[in-house]
């Protein structure tokens, strides 16, 4: 999806989804259901990620208030500089920030709300398209609190207590996602900035099935989606010549890629597959190689293989 869309016809492909803003500790984990509280050790409710951070595309963003302006302008340069690809910069609706004793639940700091979402019915998966975050006269660190909610927007969970439980006590934790005035930070800590590099690139494809029609020479193979953040599957069939692995076709698999709706992580309901005829490579010994592509790193991750099969 291009940017330069105009809202009319975003509109057209979005569905508009209007959160209630609430505290800050009642908000969830990007876009699994993480029964296995693997990503946060925090259980929580499916969330979803940037639309514009998953696609290696800048998200835009704006100040509506002069009084948080300094505040907000430091803790989006403060990710920035940690984490690159975040590529929060430029003057649009992207993301909204504004300064309201109106709008978040009372006593809180801060709060952040989903303001709409685009459904990607290829990749089986909701992502936020724009959202806003509010701050509050009852922020005592405006520059922690815009940091500590773009770490929400960004998908990060909140971070109380070592049991993941919300409460007055601080986690021992060093990170931006602590509550409760915990610390000073007013920026991602180094394990912020690793546990985005886990969820924005990381994962593989396992738990390989294939089936060879040998009349047809068609062979199909699918996979549990082990990978998040990734933009797509790249697919190599290669077949053994001489006790060589030689690529004779490769191909791009996007559709449910998504790792969303009721798939727990390590144990996704999620299967991409891919499919051709084999009949012109000849017969032989296949196996298929398969590597997610992270469009936000511009790199790709770690490659599986399928198990050998006979055509």
């Amino acid at each position: 999806m291009s940017k330069k869309l105009s809202y009319t016809l975003i509109v057209s492909i979005i569905y508009l989804l209007v959160l209630t803003p609430v505290v800050s500790a009642n908000h969830h984990i990007w876009l699994v259901m993480d029964y296995n509280k693997q990503l946060s050790l925090f259980a929580g409710d499916e969330s979803r990620a940037s639309y514009w951070m998953i696609n290696g595309a800048v998200t835009t963003y704006r100040i509506n208030s002069t009084t948080i302006s300094t505040n907000v302008t430091n803790a989006v340069n403060n990710w920035n500089s940690e984490v690159p690809e975040v590529r929060i910069s430029g003057t649009g609706n992207d993301l909204i920030f504004d300064y309201s004793d109106s709008v978040c639940s009372p006593g809180s700091g801060g709060c952040h709300s989903i303001t709409s979402v685009y459904n990607d019915p290829t990749r089986n998966a909701n992502f936020t398209l724009s959202s806003s975050i509010t701050i509050t006269s009852n922020s005592s660190n405006r520059t922690r609190t815009a940091a500590h909610e773009i770490g929400h927007y960004l998908g990060l969970h909140e971070r109380y207590r070592d049991d993941g439980s919300a409460g007055s006590l601080c986690n021992s934790e060093n990170t931006i996602m602590n509550g409760g005035n915990c610390d000073s930070n007013t920026g991602p800590t180094t394990l912020d900035v690793s546990r985005m590099d886990n969820f924005m690139g990381n994962g593989y494809a396992s738990n390989f099935t294939s089936s060879v029609n040998s009349s047809s020479s068609q062979v199909t193979v699918s996979w549990d989606d082990y990978a998040y953040g990734e933009l797509n599957y790249r697919v190599r069939y290669q077949k053994n010549v001489s006790g060589s692995w030689n690529t004779v076709f490769t191909s791009e698999v996007v559709a449910n890629t998504g790792l969303v709706k009721s798939a727990a992580w390590k144990t996704p309901s999620l299967r991409p597959q891919s499919s051709i005829f084999l009949g012109s490579f000849g017969k032989g010994t296949y196996r298929v190689e398969v590597t997610p592509y992270f469009k936000s790193y511009d790199k790709y991750g770690v490659v599986t293989y399928s198990p050998n099969f006979i055509y």
